[in-house]
């Protein structure tokens, strides 16, 4: 994948460099305006979105000649700028392929995705923000999705523990262990992958075999 790109709009063309993780999360947080003005079906918003993420790739454009430049060449700047940035072998970072939004919380703001990235890595390694900013964006979420496979463990653990992961069945008269829910990125097998896991959950009774096994005679050298 290049790591530089080359960026006409109007007379001038810009030389881009691929973005790093601070500057990554900065094109992020501009898509999502973008997206949502999308979503709203407002033009003004969604043309100040634009010129936003482009401000962010190609330093000292003017809003004069953002607005004057053709509007095909305006969104191929945006093509070449998304298409640089885009997190290469995508496919293989199961937590990428995860669906739906996460849980809202009562402390939530626009910004709070981005920053979450910087505090997680920050308070597991204890790295600066420079040097997480500094990171490749792959590389943050090879970091990001060990550490909630982690967290997600210690929670497994923690809950095997309590009374609440063995309710009982009345049918069977016994308490049987219930599992843990895992999110759905951990569980998907993505194609041409086997699966791995630090935990292996039971056969359910319905798919064992009846009867008893019996095992053959171990031959003694004696």
């Amino acid at each position: 994948m290049p790591d530089t790109t080359l960026v006409r709009l109007g007379e001038r063309a810009w030389n881009v460099m691929r973005a790093r993780l601070g500057g990554y999360l900065a094109l992020q947080r501009a898509q999502r305006r973008i997206d949502e003005a999308v979503d709203r079906d407002e033009t003004e918003p969604i043309t100040d979105g634009l010129y936003e993420y482009l401000c962010l790739a190609l330093p000292a454009l003017e809003r004069v000649k953002f607005d004057d430049a053709p509007w095909f060449e305006v969104m191929a700047a945006y093509m070449a700028v998304l298409g640089l940035n885009a997190i290469p072998s995508r496919e293989k970072y199961a937590i990428l392929a995860g669906k739906g939004k996460e849980k809202m919380v009562p402390w939530d703001y626009p910004e709070r995705a981005e920053i979450l990235w910087i505090h997680t890595l920050a308070n597991t390694y204890h790295w600066s923000k420079a040097d997480i900013e500094a990171l490749w964006p792959e590389e943050a979420i090879g970091y990001l999705q060990e550490i909630y496979a982690d967290e997600q463990y210690d929670r497994e653990f923690v809950y095997s523990l309590s009374e609440v992961a063995y309710p009982y069945d009345k049918a069977t008269k016994k308490s049987r262990y219930q599992p843990l829910e895992r999110p759905g990125w951990m569980v998907r097998i993505l194609k041409g992958q086997k699966r791995r896991s630090r935990f292996t959950a039971p056969v359910p009774e319905s798919l064992r075999p009846s009867g008893h096994i019996i095992f053959p005679k171990v031959e003694s050298d004696d």
